[in-house]
């Protein structure tokens, strides 16, 4: 690999007591290539943005700071930082994150120039909880590499590790400012046309948990599900591969029918029908698939005061 330019996209709000520990992982890196940190402070008010601009002083050729005027929220933020990014690859570092490894973007440059089919390099991660305390899950990915198919089924990477082919990644979606969570669509946007993400068995960076914006979504599990339809019906539009579309209908189905069991369980079996009504004619993807007979099962068991349990999808 050449000389080349890697853009590290770092969005904060209100990370007062984490933001330098982000930079410092970022300045401290060793790479053939150059690097530029993009970094986006969403209007931040405890004094974070005082932080951002003094380490901007402190390394102008380095860090390209943009305060916020108006919150524009973790999206609009992120989109914001991505576009300003000039790299020929790209990377992500949320304020509340850092890198441990001073060789990280090294080390997947080095992995990229192995394997023509990489579009996305992700490594090993360890997680802290709120006390400072390693609470990192159990198990790594148990493939090498993972193409568009396996991303359907679920997210694979964390954010923080991840290295992404710009001439992969860009033009950015227009729907994906209407995402909820923005790290899995991208991953599937990038791999639209081929390719694959490869894991290095490295532990490189620090995720702390249940710290942010993202504490907030995991605990509305059903919200999330909805979103995940949504972008589920995108990136149907964005495929012609028949693999990749079947892929598509089978996650969308299953994820369909476990938002209706829940519904149906914590509500009513009216709003829950409703509910599906709605996504069905909202949806156009799932217009095209034929098969609703499992959820219409569904609906006569709950009817009938059967239980209703995600076997039964």
């Amino acid at each position: 690999m050449g000389k080349c330019l890697i853009s590290v996209c770092v969005i904060t709000y209100d990370q007062r007591d984490y933001i330098a520990q982000c930079l410092e992982g970022i300045l401290q890196q060793r790479s053939e290539c150059d690097v530029e940190i993009i970094l986006n402070d969403d209007a931040s008010s405890d004094g974070t943005s005082k932080i951002c601009q003094q380490y901007q002083e402190q390394y102008p050729d380095k860090i390209k700071y943009q305060r916020n005027e108006q919150n524009l929220g973790m999206m609009g933020n992120f989109i914001n930082a991505l576009n300003r990014c000039q790299g020929d690859y790209i990377a992500i570092c949320e304020g509340d994150d850092y890198w441990m490894h001073p060789e990280k973007l090294q080390l997947q440059c080095t992995e990229f120039s192995k394997d023509p089919r990489m579009v996305i390099s992700f490594t090993d991660r360890t997680f802290l909880d709120p006390s400072g305390k390693d609470c990192t899950p159990a198990g790594k990915p148990v493939k090498e590499a993972y193409d568009f198919i396996d991303l359907v089924e679920g997210n694979k990477m964390s954010t923080l590790t991840v290295l992404i082919k710009r001439a992969n990644l860009y033009p950015l979606p227009s729907f994906l400012e209407h995402v909820v969570t923005g790290d899995w669509p991208l991953y599937l946007w990038t791999l639209r046309k081929g390719g694959v993400a490869k894991f290095l068995d490295v532990k490189t960076s620090v995720h702390r948990y249940d710290i942010g914006v993202s504490v907030g979504l995991r605990k509305r599990e059903t919200k999330l599900s909805e979103g995940f339809l949504f972008i589920l019906d995108e990136m149907s539009k964005q495929v012609s591969n028949k693999e990749y579309l079947r892929a598509i209908s089978g996650r969308y189905r299953s994820i369909l029918k476990s938002v209706f069991v829940k519904k149906a369980k914590e509500h009513d079996i009216f709003k829950a029908v409703g509910w599906l009504l709605f996504e069905l004619r909202q949806e156009t993807f799932f217009k095209r698939s034929t098969r609703l007979i499992g959820i219409f099962i569904n609906i006569t068991k709950t009817k009938l005061g059967s239980p209703v349990t995600l076997e039964d999808t």
